[in-house]
Order: C-alpha cells, then structure tokens, then sequence
C-alpha cells in the first residue's frame, strides 16, 4: 500500500470550503488537476471524473463515493479489477478556527500495480494534489 497526503491551510470557514469542493459544475473553471466531476454527491453513488495529472495525459475514472460528510469528509473509490489497482481519493476539511481550515488531500493505493503506477506517476499525481490545493486556496479566498 502506498499513500499520497497533501495539506494547506484555507482562510476561510469549513462551509465555505465545502460549498466549493463540491461545486463540481465550476471544477473547469479553477481545478487544474480534477478537470470534470458528473454525477450526484451522495454514498454508494458512481461519478464519472477526469483527472489531468501534471505531463501526462487525460485520465478518466469512474468511482464510487464512500462519504460525504458536509464540511468535513469527501471520499470516493476506483478500482480496475480484479485486485490490480485501488486508489481510494479523499479530501478532508479540519477546522482550525471559525474562519481557517486545514485542507488535507489524499489518497491510499494498493492492488498488484501500485509499484509499477508508483514509480511512473507517482510524483506527477502528488505535484497534480498540491496544484489543486493551492487552486482551492485561491478560489476560496478570492470568493469569500
């Protein structure tokens, strides 16, 4: 198993930041990294995503949402069967105060490709996280 986790801290509240990671509709607008999100926010539901990781080319998922607890939790999960490849994605919103948050991005990989994925992308998919960070950071804050 192999796990990717990025943080950076957002000047605003917890609804604020929730209010725009979902706005998957917006996502072309701002998101350098998840480029198209279809498909309703609700568990056990599958979303159909692209992802453009940095240098590589246009990757498409189809997961499926594990949780999405308002203000706090969105994850998914995609997996190429049977036990190739698994990337459970998630995003979590952790108040630090009533205006601040911590923003922690991530993901867990595991299946019997991960060390082959690992090696050619890994890098690419951590450097696509913190370009979306930095996007949603920006985003929040300019539309307080």
């Amino acid at each position: 198993m192999k796990e990717i986790q990025t943080e950076i801290e957002i000047n605003a509240p917890a609804n604020r930041v929730w209010e725009i990671l979902t706005d998957f509709e917006n996502f072309p607008n701002w998101n350098p990294f998840v480029t198209k999100v279809e498909g309703d926010l609700a568990v056990g539901n599958q979303l159909k995503i692209e992802v453009q990781i940095p240098r590589s080319s246009l990757q498409k998922f189809t997961p499926t949402v594990l949780n999405a607890d308002e203000d706090k939790e969105l994850r998914w999960v995609g997996h190429v069967p049977p036990k190739l490849f698994r990337g459970e994605h998630y995003y979590k919103i952790e108040k630090v105060d009533e205006n601040k948050v911590r923003f922690i991005h991530g993901e867990l990989f595991s299946g019997l490709l991960i060390g082959l994925i690992w090696f050619f992308q890994g890098k690419k998919i951590e450097e696509g996280y913190h370009l979306m960070n930095k996007a949603l950071k920006k985003r929040v804050e300019e539309t307080k």
